[in-house]
């Protein structure tokens, strides 16, 4: 099988609201969608994971009619903070979503199947975790009911989003549904700092009462035969 690039952005979008030190923060809120459309196409992804919508429409409208939202999902800790998963229209054909449902977790998330051309066949979650640091047996919790539910669904797996986890929980879920999860920060950059955080409020104090510091609450994880992690990058810092 030959092998097909496959790019994937994912964006905590903070339903389209400008950082506190933006300036212009009444006209930077005005031209937020167009930033974030021109922000995400830079990558020129195939795959557009989105948290934090203000509504369940913005993504698709955004975004349209290039890309194709596979649905969209309230988070649990986030009070209307919509998830979205959308798929460039070529690849939207062969696209179907996968129902993630657990009788006992809300599961704040939004997968799909994807057959690429070369005839690959990859589940792809874009996901929003419940934050803080006690939240670490939740977000494992949430992770394994997800990875099970994908797994089944397809060899080939990407979780991708906010996942507000700490260092300390990494072992853990990499672990998960039998192992092999890879991290693609590490993976892909060798543990290069200089892309490591993808909060970070000493250079952006993005809310007005916040105070500064810096964590890796994102991740991305692959796992299949068929898939391996070839570049990692920040997008909107």
């Amino acid at each position: 099988m030959d092998a097909t690039p496959l790019t994937l952005v994912s964006y905590n979008i903070s339903f389209a609201q400008p950082s506190f030190v933006a300036p212009n923060r009444a006209v930077r809120s005005q031209e937020a969608p167009r930033l974030i459309r021109e922000e995400c196409l830079r990558s020129q992804p195939d795959i557009i994971c989105l948290q934090e919508c203000p509504d369940a429409s913005w993504g698709g409208t955004v975004f349209g009619p290039d890309y194709v939202s596979m649905g969209t999902q309230l988070a649990s800790h986030v009070q209307n903070g919509h998830i979205d998963l959308l798929v460039r229209r070529e690849l939207a054909t062969n696209a179907r979503r996968i129902t993630l449902e657990h009788p006992a977790l809300p599961l704040p998330s939004v997968a799909a199947a994807v057959t690429l051309p070369n005839g690959a066949r990859i589940a792809v979650c874009s996901n929003h975790f419940p934050h803080t640091k006690e939240g670490a047996t939740t977000r494992e919790l949430m992770c394994e009911a997800i990875m099970q539910i994908l797994s089944q669904q397809c060899d080939n797996t990407i979780l991708i989003g906010d996942f507000n986890m700490r260092d300390a929980e990494d072992r853990k879920i990499e672990n998960l549904v039998g192992g092999g999860w890879v991290d693609v920060w590490k993976d892909a950059t060798g543990e290069d700092k200089k892309v490591r955080f993808t909060w970070n409020s000493r250079t952006n104090l993005y809310h007005q009462n916040g105070f500064s510091f810096t964590c890796r609450f994102d991740r991305c994880y692959v796992r299949g035969n068929e898939l391996t992690a070839r570049h990692f990058d920040l997008i909107g810092s």
